[in-house]
């Protein structure tokens, strides 16, 4: 699995883009997002960060799901920007869309095109 950490190219102080490839599990979700809070580019400015799961195979289940919620209520850093997740395959958006109806203090939501996704973290 890889993810790549990158600043958007028009927005680059107000949206971090991971791209996750190949075959993900939570336990690489998990330490992508271990990652992320150490990386320089999110800062105070940041206003989103856009999750790409269309290049990857995500290996999760209600349990893994479960794991993962539990991992990202205690990162309060998160709770301050927008986390859009692009993908358009049904058997993934099910997991930002139950994200965004049992992770209240999160803003979550799912997008199938990156314009979708940076529309909604700028506005």
């Amino acid at each position: 699995m890889g993810i790549n950490l990158i600043a958007h190219n028009s927005y680059p102080e107000q949206i971090l883009i991971r791209v996750f490839k190949g075959s993900v599990e939570v336990e690489d979700i998990v330490e992508s997002w271990k990652e992320v809070k150490r990386h320089p580019l999110l800062t105070h400015k940041t206003k989103g960060i856009i999750n790409d799961l269309s290049q990857c195979n995500l290996k999760m289940n209600m349990d893994g799901f479960k794991t993962l919620m539990t991992f990202l209520s205690t990162q309060d850093y998160l709770k301050t920007v927008k986390l859009a997740v692009i993908t358009d395959t049904p058997s993934i958006v099910v997991f930002p869309m139950l994200g965004q109806e049992t992770m209240k203090a999160f803003n979550i939501k799912p997008f199938c095109t990156e314009v979708a996704a940076v529309n909604w973290i700028l506005e």
